[in-house]
């Protein structure tokens, strides 16, 4: 069986996903709407709620993103 390769998400749709269970959705249907894994959904919950900062694949290395909640404004940190 040939190996699955890995998917990787953009900082808006994390976002997405957040403001999605935020506002009410269930994580069960968001996972199963969005063909989601629960471990990566509840880890974006995560660090939207404790940190702020979403991880992306960037440009020589990691790009670390933070998400103001108050304003819905994306700053982005290199």
């Amino acid at each position: 069986m040939p190996k699955q390769q890995r998917r990787t998400f953009i900082v808006q749709f994390k976002k997405q996903m957040v403001e999605l269970c935020e506002n009410g959705k269930s994580r069960v249907a968001i996972v199963e709407e969005y063909d989601l894994t629960a471990s990566a959904l509840d880890r974006w919950i995560k660090q939207a709620t404790t940190t702020g900062f979403f991880k992306e694949a960037g440009f020589m290395g990691r790009t670390m993103y933070r998400y103001d909640t108050h304003g819905g404004i994306l700053l982005s940190y290199i």
